[in-house]
């Protein structure tokens, strides 16, 4: 009995005009994926019902070329990508991978939504790219393996390709063999991107050389934009990311807790420029520089949280780091050494971090750009440092006084917030302490009222002299006030402030009315009786506090 094959049409614009797209379904249409491809024209889409696949047709699958989407039944569902599997049943004996890209497929050619599992290749257990850029988005990679000296790609390996790859999972893939690059995935030659990704748990071995645990890259030019790369190893170099004769761009990723034994926990460079901005390195690992190594290299670094792990600069490097917050210190416009009090996962910044609001002044996002939590990049009018923006309500706020006399003996400065319409008195959690940013100072007490134009204002009171105590540097400093919501988010807003050493400006003032009497209310003495007893004399200059806070204005 001749089998009936149903066939859906769709128009697709082609350079000869309209022309009828068809989708083929898998394997209700055609027994195998690389049966289906067969039969496929420029514009067509290959739906896989969920199930695994494996046997010939179902691995080492060829796009040949062509211009068309294979998919699964709904790639934008974890349950389906995890339950569309391509079983590769490779080994040693018998290699096998899922997919390969080698004649010049572009952006056009795309597999989404699938697990691909059990690859065992030369190169690219379970991708191999070769002079192609295919699109590769919302796949699982994983348990897959490279074996052999000079190897690469566990999970994929891009030979002089620029694939764009994207919302994937490469995890548990590795590579054995000296010399052997790239667990997760192994770049030689071309321009990747590599774009909210998670590389985790991918390891490369070898007796001698092996480096990239997560990713290595070779001669060429990667972009990797909201990564998560954790957990990655490599017996040699370059835990979580290798570069040699490289420039990749990292932006915006999480690199943690990865081990390079030798040198490089997190990253190791060598020849290389690489451009690392927007991400944490925390908690790596590795004989010589568990964060950095950077060898014959010139990296720039900026709005970065570097903790936990260090930074070794070897012979012949450049090394510029701005507005970042480096453990131990490390010179450079902007940059902060001091306890990112990140929340208990670990990552995240607490409302009393110091560096929210402390990244490069006038950032301009690029059009929706997020940070890797999907949040707008800038919240507050200034992007903090880091992956993540401490996500808070921006509202307007002021301070008060907006200059203390030098010799008063006022108490409290109170920062004062106008909340967005739509927030009512019982929004807001008057029972938690705001906190100020970078000094980690808490409020004395939190009044929440309507205002005259019917908005929740929120006086929040602080004591002056926490500021003076908390300033290492008298002079400008930028401040964020952090308050709670009762829904669990933040409110704050930022100002700038002028902590000001006044023990010279308190002797001026005093000496102005030395010895003058009959003081009293309502301005005692202009604030210079600050004990009241109705005489200026040394007596006040005992009480006169050592600094004073003057508000300049955003």
């Amino acid at each position: 009995m001749q089998k009936k094959i149903l066939i859906s049409l769709t128009l697709v614009l082609s350079a000869s005009g309209l022309v009828l797209a068809e989708t083929r379904l898998v394997p209700s249409d055609y027994p195998t994926i690389q049966d289906a491809i067969h039969s496929c024209l420029d514009g067509d889409t290959i739906i896989v019902a969920p199930g695994t696949y494996t046997g010939p047709g179902n691995r080492d699958i060829d796009f040949l070329g062509k211009a068309i989407t294979v998919r699964s039944t709904d790639p934008t569902d974890p349950d389906i990508v995890a339950a569309t599997i391509i079983d590769c049943n490779g080994s040693e004996s018998e290699p096998h991978r899922g997919f390969y890209f080698q004649s010049a497929e572009d952006a056009n050619s795309i597999l989404d939504g699938f697990t691909v599992a059990n690859g065992y290749s030369k190169y690219g257990g379970a991708i191999y790219c070769y002079r192609a850029r295919p699109t590769l988005t919302n796949c699982i990679i994983s348990g897959n393996s490279v074996k052999g000296f000079k190897r690469g790609g566990g999970g994929i390996y891009c030979y002089e390709s620029h694939p764009r790859i994207t919302n994937c999972t490469i995890s548990r893939n590795s590579v054995d063999g000296s010399r052997s690059t790239g667990g997760g995935i192994g770049c030689n030659g071309g321009k990747p991107t590599i774009i909210n990704c998670t590389i985790s748990g991918n390891s490369v071995n070898g007796e001698w050389g092996a480096s990239g645990g997560g990713i290595s890259c070779l001669r060429n030019s990667p972009e990797i934009i909201n990564c998560d790369i954790r957990a990655n190893a490599a017996s040699w170099q370059g835990g979580g990311i290798y570069c040699g004769n490289s420039n990749p761009k990292i932006s915006n990723c999480n690199i943690i807790a990865n081990v390079g034994r030798w040198n490089g926990g997190g990253i190791f460079c060598e020849r290389s420029s690489p451009k690392i901005s927007n991400s944490n390195i925390i908690d790596n690992l590795s004989a010589y520089g568990s964060g950095f190594y950077f060898g014959n290299s010139s990296p720039k670094i900026s709005n970065c949280i570097v903790w936990g792990n260090r930074i070794i600069v070897g012979p012949y490097v450049s090394i510029t780091v701005t507005y970042s917050d480096i453990q131990g210190g490390y010179p450079g416009e902007g940059n902060v050494n001091a306890n990112p009090r990140l929340a208990p996962d670990g990552y995240h910044l607490q409302p009393n971090s110091p560096c929210i609001n402390a990244g490069v002044p006038n950032y301009t996002p690029v059009p929706n750009e997020t940070d890797i939590d999907g949040q707008p990049r800038v919240i507050g009018g200034r992007i903090d440092m880091g992956t993540y923006e401490f996500n808070y309500i921006a509202a307007e706020m002021k301070f008060t006084p907006q200059a203390l006399n030098p010799c008063s003996n006022g108490r409290l400065v109170k920062a004062h917030f106008v909340l967005p319409e739509g927030f009512t008195i019982e929004d807001v959690d008057a029972n938690t302490p705001a906190t100020v940013g970078p000094f980690g100072i808490e409020s004395e007490y939190m009044n929440v009222f309507i205002n005259e134009d019917g908005l929740v204002e929120v006086e929040i009171a602080f004591d002056r002299a926490a500021f003076c105590g908390a300033a290492t540097d008298h002079g400008f400093t930028e401040v964020t006030v952090i308050g709670l919501l009762t829904s669990g988010q933040y409110f704050g807003a930022r100002d700038t402030i002028k902590i000001i050493n006044k023990g010279v400006n308190c002797l001026a003032v005093l000496a102005s009315h030395w010895l003058e009497t009959d003081c009293g209310q309502p301005d005692w003495c202009d604030g210079v009786d600050i004990n009241q007893d109705s005489i200026v004399n040394f007596t006040d200059l005992a009480f006169c506090d050592g600094c004073c806070l003057e508000v300049t204005g955003k």
